[in-house]
């Protein structure tokens, strides 16, 4: 299963990054705006292709009729009684033909929110900034293991190993010196495992986590899955947030995704033809 996974972030992963990485000129915001619209368009074409568009354009239109009739009628109860009732039914039926393609948007848009998480969640280490790492073992990790932290010359070890929870968990305090797109290396007994550290290059992804797991995996695609019997689970570089402003405003960039989404939608349903 890891390897197919594996094989599956490793394209999608060049293929956003190859789409993405020009957008960086015009910074996070840029990137988020450009991939917003791209889904949009995405999510139309998706919405027209898989929904019954005859029905739903005769249902708004139902809809439209009836509510308007409502404000002519007002004076009669029973008209409006029949009328409110025939507008609850046909918004049913409505909310009942949207959501069919749901379960065809899910797949693309899960593997858009997976990259863009990626991309826009966390920034790499600067020169001067400290970070924890963290190795996740599968069995407690006493004095006696020895663990060791190996790192490139740009990033330095500023404590020694301390093991948490129940001692599965060993962790490090590093601390960037220069700009590096380098590796640090766990060494547990006769094993190795490496995870990649970005010190300084502020475009493109960051991965936080490399790990074995194949749930993981799927949502951690920036490195290969840790590979082999060992008992090393997971290994996690703490980067700092990155941090996106709107007018003025911080915003989670998954909020400002669905906005953007919804506001491109609407704004190009009518040019490609699509009711929603």
């Amino acid at each position: 299963m890891n390897t197919l996974i594996s094989l599956i972030n490793r394209f999608l992963t060049g293929l956003f990054g190859l789409i993405s990485w020009p957008l960086w000129l015009l910074g996070s915001m840029g990137v988020l705006v450009v991939v917003s619209f791209l889904s949009a368009l995405l999510a139309l074409w998706i919405f027209g292709r898989y929904s019954n568009q005859e029905a739903i354009r005769t249902l708004r239109n139902r809809i439209r009729g009836n509510m308007l009739a409502v404000r002519l009628f007002r004076d009669s109860v029973s008209v409006v009684v029949a009328l409110q009732v025939s507008i609850i039914r046909d918004t049913l039926t409505y909310l009942k033909y949207s959501l069919v393609p749901l379960p065809v948007l899910f797949v693309p848009f899960l593997l858009i929110l997976i990259q863009l998480d990626m991309h826009l969640t966390l920034r790499p280490l600067r020169p001067g900034e400290s970070a924890l790492v963290k190795v996740k073992f599968a069995t407690a990790v006493g004095p006696e293991d020895l663990v060791s932290l190996e790192t490139p010359k740009e990033v330095k070890v500023e404590t020694p190993p301390v093991r948490i929870a129940d001692l599965t968990v060993v962790v490090w305090r590093i601390r960037a010196e220069e700009p590096t797109r380098d590796f640090v290396t766990i060494h547990w007994r006769d094993r190795t495992v490496q995870k990649e550290v970005i010190v300084g290059d502020d475009k493109g992804s960051v991965s936080a986590l490399r790990t074995g797991k194949w749930t993981e995996v799927l949502l951690n695609p920036g490195e290969p899955p840790i590979q082999g019997p060992t008992v090393i689970e997971s290994i996690r570089v703490d980067y700092p947030r990155r941090e996106l402003s709107f007018f003025g405003w911080k915003i989670h960039w998954l909020i400002l995704f669905f906005l953007f989404c919804t506001v491109f939608g609407f704004a190009l349903k009518g040019v490609l033809g699509v009711e929603i």
